[in-house]
């Protein structure tokens, strides 16, 4: 299955995001604002250069099997980013030459898109632990982190089912679009680290 292969041939490159977007910090209750405002920026930042993109290379059959307009996140970010007092358009000034768009086309796109399908994946866990950390007391309402609300699981394991349907000479263009993916969003993390 193709699921089993993103997720054993990006193993490495998820601990390392995972490390740059403080999960540690987040499952130990000791994420502070700025750490926060650090992952919503590198999470708008990634949704900003490569959601469109990404569910534009997606055929018509498939992007209807997926309801892809209810998969964008952008919005959701901007809520959060206004919640944070961040301004959307000074911090997309910044980053605008980041972008290093490859050419998406359905298996690259799919292979992209399960990476941040599967960083929402965590979104119930982490807005839990978020509600528990003293450092975000107020004012926080997480709209990314809780997009899809009651159908986490059903838009997953609907994703994965349209994922595991691509044809295996395709797997490697989907393992390289995941690859590539991983790799974006660290070059944005690192980027949002030092401004």
């Amino acid at each position: 299955m193709l699921q089993q292969k993103l997720k054993e041939a990006t193993s490495t490159q998820h601990d390392q995001l995972e490390e740059l977007m403080f999960v540690k910090n987040i499952m130990g209750k000791t994420l502070n604002q700025d750490q926060y405002k650090q992952i919503l920026t590198t999470n708008y930042i990634t949704h900003l250069l490569y959601e469109d993109a990404i569910h534009k290379a997606i055929n018509a059959e498939n992007a209807k099997a997926l309801d892809i307009d209810k998969r964008y996140k952008l919005n959701a970010l901007e809520l959060d980013l206004q919640d944070a007092n961040i301004s959307a358009s000074s911090i997309s000034e910044k980053f605008h030459s980041l972008i290093n768009i490859i050419e998406f086309d359905e298996a690259t796109a799919l292979g992209a898109m399960y990476v941040l399908e599967g960083a929402t994946m965590g979104g119930a866990v982490i807005i839990k632990q978020l509600n528990l950390n003293p450092n975000f007391s107020t004012g926080y309402k997480f709209n990314y982190y809780g997009i899809y609300k009651d159908n986490l699981m059903p838009n997953w394991k609907n994703f994965v089912a349209v994922l595991n349907e691509l044809p295996e000479d395709q797997h490697p263009k989907a393992i390289n679009g995941a690859l590539y993916m991983f790799e974006a969003i660290a070059k944005i993390a690192e980027k949002v680290k030092n401004i």
